[in-house]
């Protein structure tokens, strides 16, 4: 096989890598929502002794007491749900960071690298932190304490207005008319799914950097490569093509995923020039907005953003069908990979560029000038509000006539 197939093949493999990691990722957020509902039926058969003993709901010391009790009972009750979640990640975690340890090492063997340096994954899951510095642990426990919490408040408003017990019922459980999608039980799923997919991607990528920190002699810099597709965030948009030499800069790269649902990875790179030779995928059309505008002409009064994040990536990957069927051509070009994100976007036409940015932002990026990297607070590496822009640079309003 020669070089240039074998460098191709890496810009690809991780693409479909990180893709398979988001189904993988989807899997885990499907089971951790099943762990939530475990307990579901059987908090719901105890509401009624709860609010027996809860009878205060004034602001009073007693009452405090009171709620505190309730709130700890609620624990309880709910504790076999966030034992099975707990239990469960802990297990693929532990057989993913083996796997991404392996893949890095296969990717980094392609590049030419030889030689490495295996490492040891048993603390990664136990210590790695995933989400806002917390492990998948610590994350699973404040969940918990935050779905008690949640229960508890709709509890002790129930009794301070004197609802009926159906009532806390239907505000705890959901509605039959809603699909028991507008309860607190709803809430606690989403938050269990974000942790199964930020848990995932972020135990994806702290494995395959240990890797690489421990093969500094061979994998000489990290490189932060984000999607070339509509749907990728101005952050993460901003980073791609970024490029630390390791382990000098290695403080300054930015943990993984970014946000929940995010498909940046961070790939080894041996030899400088190799990102000069070869190809990355990039997305013809805005998917993700065609996606949405088709859901909604096909379901009037319904909203696409409401849909889970599994139906959202069926009609993704359908609109993508559509469009190599409408124009006989692949849905994703060729690129080189050291073509930024940046870069790419300068590519498209008006239309994809205003539906990514929006339209203020479209006008300061085109009549205000303002490059991409503008619109990220650097020190925080989040996206700034339309009134920091504004304050940061009335001018770049002028020009685009906005002020």
């Amino acid at each position: 096989m020669g070089t240039k197939r074998k460098e191709r093949e890496v810009a690809y493999i991780a693409a479909e890598h990180q893709a398979n990691l988001v189904r993988l990722a989807a899997a885990w957020a499907k089971e951790l929502r099943g762990d939530m509902d475990l307990t579901n039926a059987e908090l719901i058969g105890n509401l009624s002794a709860l609010l027996e003993d809860y009878q205060i709901a004034d602001y009073s010391v007693e009452a405090q007491k009171q709620y505190l009790a309730m709130n700890a009972e609620v624990l309880k009750l709910r504790a076999q749900s966030f034992k099975a979640a707990a239990d469960y990640m802990e297990r693929q975690c532990q057989k993913l960071a083996e796997n991404e340890a392996k893949w890095a090492a296969a990717i980094a063997k392609r590049s030419g690298a030889s030689g490495m340096k295996n490492i040891r994954v048993s603390t990664i899951v136990k210590f790695a932190a995933v989400e806002d510095g917390q492990t998948i642990s610590e994350s699973i426990e404040a969940a918990a304490q935050e779905d008690a919490k949640r229960i508890s408040e709709v509890c002790r408003e129930g009794v301070r207005k004197s609802k009926p017990l159906d009532q806390i019922v239907k505000e705890i459980r959901g509605t039959k008319e809603s699909d028991y999608t507008d309860g607190v039980f709803e809430a606690t799923r989403s938050e269990a799914e974000t942790i199964a997919r930020t848990g995932c991607m972020g135990i994806a990528d702290e494995a395959k950097m240990q890797f690489y920190l421990q093969n500094t002699d061979v994998i000489r810099a990290i490189m932060h490569v984000a999607t070339l597709s509509g749907n990728t965030c101005l952050v993460c948009g901003n980073l791609d093509g970024h490029i630390w030499k390791n382990p000098e800069e290695l403080a300054l790269i930015p943990n993984l995923p970014i946000h929940p649902n995010c498909r940046c990875v961070h790939l080894p790179v041996t030899e400088m020039h190799e990102i000069n030779r070869s190809k990355r995928p990039a997305e013809e059309e805005n998917f993700w907005k065609e996606a949405e505008r088709k859901y909604n002409e096909d379901h009037p009064g319904k909203k696409f953003s409401d849909l889970a994040r599994s139906t959202k990536l069926k009609y993704y990957y359908q609109a993508q069908k559509d469009y190599e069927e409408r124009t006989g051509k692949p849905a994703f070009e060729e690129v080189p990979q050291n073509m930024s994100f940046a870069d790419w976007l300068k590519t498209k036409d008006a239309k994809y560029i205003e539906q990514y940015l929006g339209k203020t932002r479209y006008a300061l990026y085109t009549k205000g000038e303002l490059p991409l990297n503008r619109f990220i607070n650097p020190a925080t590496n989040v996206q700034f509000t339309i009134s920091e822009l504004k304050e940061l640079d009335i001018e770049a309003f002028k020009r685009a006539g906005l002020v």
